[in-house]
Formats: structure tokens, sequence, C-alpha cells
């Protein structure tokens, strides 16, 4: 089937819908994402907006189990699609008070203190990502530092792989998990989330830290879950919910505070040297003997969307079509569209390769230069990069590594902080100011190994500054959390 066939049928299934009164969510989310992925912005934005109202329908009718179900659906079919955080704060903004408002109205028994030290970390599924690698590391600098009297659980809501079942019981972590709810679960994922707040009761769990991802977040923590809670984003800032005691962020060990959309937002910073090991010297030439002897690999360690950035795209055709001896590499779960039509476009797709998911630590030193995306970056798989010596060039945006890491250093107000060309240039990490500067820093790259190793010794030693602050960074966390 060709493009121009997918995409007629893709219009035809987006008349049908709206022609019908079509009102099956799923079909809905499904059409939306398609049309965001070939880039029918107007109608998809219809389909988003005729999910949420289906969505607040139900919810307004107290069918709260299927509207927390269709809104992870909203979440993966129209907000994970553009990684940016405008984005994800305009869609939350569409229903974060509704279910805030509806879990106040339930009738659920009053919250009794618990212990003080027992801590539950929520997630919404159990395996190992960037954020669940950060809490464990988090956990292990805790017990490095004696303290062995906080009691650590985890609640999983979604699907759990066995083996981060593996690394919890290798840490003698408890774990709460109720099964993976579908649209058509016996149990709800409303009475799993209330199962969930008896259990926090029964084992006098007095603290909760969700962790990062925001769905669910809105309902469960307004319930409230447990007397202490805690919102850990460590990626956007898109809910603040009243009943939570502390939100917290990411960023530059000398700040104290953020302001996202109006609202405060305390600062930890993250440890993101969590995943560096060292690779046999035959792994890496065993995957570079693919390539050209004389090849210059640049690539990018990701998931799709963070790469689904059209100036990024652009940006990497532009330095392919300029350099025939380079090649890319980039992961994911699939091809973007988008992708293959771009950089079509530059003629360079036959040099660029998709390796899906990989062992990230192993590529980040396969790689001769990690080409960060923006405006929305790679923390851990940027932090591999560094970690092994592999010049990263990141981008002056709030959420890349240069954002995370040393924007709040440079001036009193992070979002109002803006660099020129020489400061990127010279700061730990290797930072462009502009897009036009990101094509040059890599092309500079390109063409001077020496300059390249030099690059590469620099952001080592930041990640060697950092590793040694990990612990720091925990016992930080581990104050916040345990504070007023």
């Amino acid at each position: 089937m060709t493009t121009l066939t997918k995409i007629a049928e893709l219009k035809q299934s987006y008349d049908a819908l709206f022609s019908s009164g079509e009102s099956n969510i799923v079909n809905i989310c499904n059409i939306g994402r398609d049309l965001t992925n070939q880039g029918f912005k107007e109608e998809a934005d219809k389909c988003f907006d005729l999910a949420v109202k289906c969505m607040l329908l139900l919810l307004n009718s107290s069918k709260i189990n299927t509207a927390l179900k269709i809104e992870a659906l909203i979440y993966s079919s129209f907000v994970k699609t553009k990684e940016d955080e405008q984005h994800y704060y305009q869609c939350f903004q569409c229903w974060t008070r509704e279910f805030q408002g509806k879990a106040r109205s339930m009738s659920l028994p009053p919250l009794k203190p618990g212990v003080s030290s027992r801590v539950c970390f929520v997630l919404l599924s159990g395996m190992l990502l960037g954020h669940t690698r950060v809490m464990l590391s988090v956990i292990d600098e805790w017990r490095k530092n004696n303290h062995t009297e906080v009691e650590i659980f985890v609640a999983v809501l979604h699907e759990v792989h066995p083996n981060f079942v593996e690394n919890l019981s290798s840490r003698g972590i408890s774990l709460i998990h109720y099964g993976e709810p579908t649209l058509n679960d016996p149990m709800s994922l409303m009475e799993a989330i209330q199962a969930l707040r008896a259990d926090l009761q029964k084992f006098d769990i007095h603290t909760v830290v969700w962790v990062s991802i925001p769905v669910y977040s809105s309902y469960a923590l307004a319930l409230p879950l447990a007397p202490r809670q805690i919102f850990w984003s460590l990626k956007f800032h898109p809910v603040t919910i009243p009943e939570v005691q502390h939100h917290i962020c990411g960023g530059h060990a000398s700040e104290k505070t953020r302001i996202y959309h109006g609202h405060l937002w305390k600062v930890v910073p993250f440890p993101l040297t969590v995943s560096l090991t060292e690779n046999k010297p035959e792994n890496i030439k065993k995957i570079r003997s693919q390539f050209p002897k004389d090849a210059v690999l640049l690539g990018i360690l990701a998931r799709e969307e963070k790469y689904n950035s059209n100036d990024y795209l652009v940006a990497v055709g532009t330095i392919l079509a300029k350099n025939p001896q380079c090649h890319f590499i980039f992961t994911g779960r699939k091809i973007l569209p988008k992708m293959i039509e771009t950089f079509t476009a530059y003629s360079v797709w036959e040099r660029c390769h998709f390796v899906g998911w990989v062992d990230t630590n192993l590529y980040a030193q396969v790689l001769d230069i990690f080409l960060e995306s923006f405006p929305f970056g790679c923390a851990v798989t940027g932090f591999q990069a560094m970690g092994h010596g592999t010049p990263l060039v990141s981008f002056q945006a709030t959420d890349t590594v240069f954002g995370y890491q040393l924007r709040g250093s440079l001036g009193p107000d992070f979002n109002q902080v803006v660099i020129d060309e020489q400061t990127g240039e010279s700061l730990s990490i290797f930072t462009a100011a502009n897009l036009d500067h990101y094509i040059n820093l890599v092309q500079r790259l390109i063409d001077d190994p020496v300059f390249r190793l030099e690059i590469g010794k620099r952001e080592q030693q930041y990640y060697s500054s950092e590793s040694a602050a990990a612990n720091d960074y925990a016992i930080r966390l581990l104050n916040l959390i345990q504070s007023d």
C-alpha cells in the first residue's frame, strides 16, 4: 500500500468518524494519532477535542474507571506525540481540574497518619526505563548513606516486567501490584487506585512519591492516597495538585525552586549517572564493522517521540547532506513517517539506520557524536554518551541536558536565561545557542577528530563530577520528601 493510499484511507476514516457521530473513543484516538503522525494537525486537534469531551462526559456521569483509562489512551495518542512542555501543559489543563474535583467528591474513609519512615513510590508501569533507573539509583544511594530506617515500597498500576521485579527483589523492596488494567478488566482501575489507598493505610505507609508520568495523578492524588504526597517529575510539569505537599523537579545544584506555569516546584538535581558499564571492545568493533572504515557515526538513543521535531530532523538532514561520510543511527519502537519524508527530501535516507531497542550503554560508545534531540532531550542516554567520552551536542532549551543541568546556574530565573554561541561552546556540556549553531558545532566535531576528543574528555569530566554528587542529590531528595 502506498503512502498516498494510506493517507486517502485515513482521511476517509476521519470523514466517516465525524459524519456518523461516532462515539467510540478508541477509534477517535486511533484515527487522531494516525492523523498526527501524518501531519494533519487541524483534523487531529478535532479528534483530540472530541475524545476529551467524551472522557469528561463519562467522568461527569461517574463512570470514573472508563474515564481514567481513556485518559491513558488520550495521553498515548495525542499528548506523547509531541514531547514539549507547553504541549503537555495545555493538554492536561483540559481535564486535570475535573478529575481532581471528582476525586474530592468521593466518600472515602479519612486517612490516619502512617509510619513516617515508610515511603511508597507509585509507578504506572514496572519497567527498567530512565525514570525507574533513577528511582532505583536514589534508593541505592540512601542505603549507601546508611539510611536503612527508610522502608521502601513500590506500587505499580499497570504491567510489571520480570527484570524489574528482580531488581526490586534483589534490594528487598516490597511490590504492590494489582495486575494490568484493560477496558474490560474485572478489577477496574478506579478500584485498583482505591485498593492502593487502603493498602497504604494497612501497611502504615505515610508518604507516597508519584514518579513522573502524570496520567491518573490528578484523580489519585486528589483523593488523596496518603497523608503525605510528593509529585516527582523527571520530565514535564503539566499538573499541580493542592493535596501534594511538594512538587519536585530537576535543575542545577545551586537552584532551590523553579516556577512552571505559575506554580512553585522544588528543585532536586537528577542523579543521571545510573546506567554506565564497561563495554567489551569486540562488541563495539562488531557494530562499527558494519559501516565503512572512514564513516563518522552520528546518532541518537531515544524514543521516537523525542526526535519527532521538525527542527531536529532538519538539522540532522542538513548535516548528513553536507557529509557523505556520515551515517546516522537511531533507536525507538518504530520509524516515524516524518523522519523518512525529511531524510528522503535531503537524499540521505540510505545512510540512516534504525536499530530498534538496543543496549544504549553499548551504542553510546559506538557513536562518534551523540546528537541530542530538541526541544526535548536525552537524559540517561545522553549521560551514557558523556560517561564514555562520546561528545554530545546539546541545545539551548528547557528540557535538554543543558536545560536540566546547567541553565538554572546561569541566572536567577532559569526561564529567562539566554546564552550566546560563545557561552554555549565554553560550558561543561557542549551546547548550541540556536539551530544554525547546532549544525555548525556538529560540523566542527565531524571535521576535527582532535577537537572531538577534547569535547568528549570535557564532558566525561562533567559526568564524573555528577557521579560524585549523586549521593548528595539522593539525600537532598530524601530530606525534601520528609520535610513539611
